[in-house]
């Protein structure tokens, strides 16, 4: 595994992925790595199933859902935190590491953030883990809202301008009865802050003179006084393709949330 720069080639290695819990090497005849077992991610009950892989669907898409660097500014270095399957795990590795720590036991992220030596994650259960990653052993706390029945299809997490730190959460439906016809679409979008004293998630409901931008790629909360072109207390969205890329014929999760009363306006055509 590698960190490469797009614009330089510039490469730096990456602990190897047979550091990385779940992942076993098979070696050939040379003894070089031919293929993978790895557990199956498609049901909790096939989990402790292991499946044989090449290197090659390993790498492509089988394994990675999201990476990031942070750096650390304390020590001046870096962290690379990668959410990856089964089951969207998170495992991190400082400058120097010769392995990938897995952190427990949690799992089911779509995002997540550095600052000041915690890393907060975004889970699909609508909280927040933030991991204590400044000491030698690794402490988590868990960040709530009160809504009890909040069951989100998509999250991110962002820092804002003004330092704090929001949830993002996407409720989506099935524009179609039959899903395997449609794709999920985004219906509402919901807003939390996170309250680090208190460990809660807060909601608010709205953003004046901001705007956000949500999506696979990093998440951005951006003054819209800066870029007149936006509108201000808006989310400009698009889909994660994760129902949408075996559904070609379906229509692109790609819009404009006012966040002031959940309107949605769409960007494209319903068909590209």
């Amino acid at each position: 595994m590698h960190l490469v720069n797009p614009i330089t080639g510039q490469q730096i290695a990456l602990p190897s992925v047979t550091t990385i819990e779940y992942v076993k090497p098979i070696f050939d005849e040379s003894r070089s790595v031919h293929e993978y077992e790895y557990p199956s991610h498609s049901s909790r009950e096939a989990f402790f199933t292991p499946s044989i892989m090449p290197r090659c669907k390993l790498r492509e898409y089988c394994f990675q859902f999201k990476a990031f660097v942070f750096h650390d500014a304390p020590t001046g270095s870096y962290i690379v935190v990668l959410i990856h399957k089964p089951f969207t795990h998170i495992s991190f590795a400082r400058v120097g590491d010769d392995k990938w720590t897995l952190l427990r036991p949690h799992c089911h992220y779509r995002d997540c953030t550095y600052k000041d030596g915690f890393l907060y994650a975004a889970s699909l259960m609508g909280e927040i883990h933030a991991f204590d990653l400044s000491g030698p052993a690794v402490t988590m706390k868990i960040i709530r809202g009160s809504d009890d029945d909040f069951d989100p299809d998509a999250v991110q997490i962002v820092q804002a301008p003004w330092g704090g730190l929001l949830l993002v959460s996407r409720l989506k439906e099935f524009e179609d009865p039959d899903p395997k016809v449609s794709a999920l679409n985004t219906m509402e979008i919901k807003l939390h802050r996170v309250d680090d004293g208190a460990e809660k998630l807060v909601e608010i409901d709205c953003l004046p003179d901001h705007v956000l931008f949500l999506g696979l790629n990093d998440t951005l909360c951006l003054s819209a006084k800066n870029y007149p072109a936006l509108k201000g207390n808006h989310a400009y969205f698009t889909d994660d393709q994760e129902y949408n890329q075996r559904r070609k014929s379906s229509r692109r999760d790609i819009g404009v949330v006012d966040l002031g009363n959940n309107s949605k306006e769409d960007l494209v055509s319903p068909q590209l």
